[in-house]
């Protein structure tokens, strides 16, 4: 169980080749990656074009389907707060990356692991 989580990355689109949008809370989709199982969906921000309390709504939504680590551009005060006390990583991104930059970080570990278990797991 060590190591698996659920992520999200701000995204300003629903394809990896989008740029990760600087607002967390006005996104127009994250991308949810399950690290252990490497499965990624696009998940629409409902919140993007609400008035006030859109980025802690989005917190909320992305903490109950089990989110532990949030990629973004920036996060307001209340979503860091928020994220701190739940116990959630927050990734801020200082210069522009595409999903796909991210994703293929989780792709490359998740690919030195398998390895690391085939080799522990290999009788000599």
């Amino acid at each position: 169980e060590r190591g698996e989580m659920k992520v999200a990355i701000s995204s300003a689109g629903y394809s990896p080749e989008a740029l990760v949008d600087s607002r967390f809370g006005r996104c127009a989709c994250f991308v949810v990656y399950d690290t252990e199982s490497g499965q990624r969906s696009f998940e629409s921000n409902p919140y993007r074009i609400t008035g006030e309390d859109a980025a802690l709504k989005a917190a909320q939504m992305l903490l109950s389907s089990g989110v532990k680590r949030v990629y973004a551009g920036q996060f307001g005060i209340r979503v860091e707060e928020f994220f701190q006390k739940k116990g959630v990583q927050m990734v801020v991104l200082t210069r522009p990356f595409v999903v796909a930059d991210i994703l293929m970080m989780f792709e490359k570990c998740r690919g030195a692991t398998e390895q690391n278990i085939d080799r522990n797991t290999r009788k000599e």
